[in-house]
């Protein structure tokens, strides 16, 4: 991987060359199959130019095509953004054992001030663990998270769902 002698596609990504191979990729993941063997302008490239991605999370997915593990998902030193932007691009890849790797390591990171942002994020992804995760949290640590401006910020359907959740369940503001 990311070798330039061997490679036979380029993937530009905030300027920074990504040299990798089609038919691991092809092989791995369809939408880039689709992408690169099929009637997109991507397939007569051999350098394709990725605007919407951050070099260190397309390596990442490029790294999980190759060897199924990314080294930057370890849940002890894992940075959340990173963790989240890749579960984004799992989920737009449609590879949803990235997508439950990712969701594994952001579990560890839950916390009062973040919950709410990430209970959106894995709602909009489809990330089903993670979102229940976040969920129980909430349930769990309800005065707290309700006191947070990242709660106040959730879209109008998660906050009615949340609200009636909690009148269901007893929950109370302690």
């Amino acid at each position: 991987m990311n070798n330039p002698a061997r490679s036979d596609v380029t993937f530009i990504v905030e300027g920074r060359p990504i040299y990798a191979h089609r038919c691991i990729i092809m092989s791995r993941c369809e939408p880039l199959e689709r992408m690169l063997d099929g009637p997109m302008r991507e397939s007569q490239q051999s350098e394709i130019v990725l605007h919407e991605q951050t070099y260190d999370v397309y390596m990442a997915l490029l790294e999980y095509l190759y060897t199924d593990i990314v080294e930057g998902l370890d849940p002890q030193h894992v940075r959340l953004e990173f963790a989240l932007d890749l579960l984004a691009v799992a989920d737009q890849y449609l590879l949803d054992p990235l997508k439950r790797m990712c969701e594994k390591a952001i579990h560890k990171s839950i916390d009062v001030d973040n919950v709410a942002y990430m209970l959106a994020t894995a709602d909009t992804r489809q990330a089903h663990e993670l979102r229940k995760r976040c969920f129980d949290f909430i349930m769990r640590h309800f005065g707290k998270v309700i006191g947070t401006r990242s709660f106040t910020e959730l879209p109008k359907d998660l906050l009615e769902e949340i609200l009636f959740a909690a009148s269901k369940r007893g929950v109370y503001v302690r």
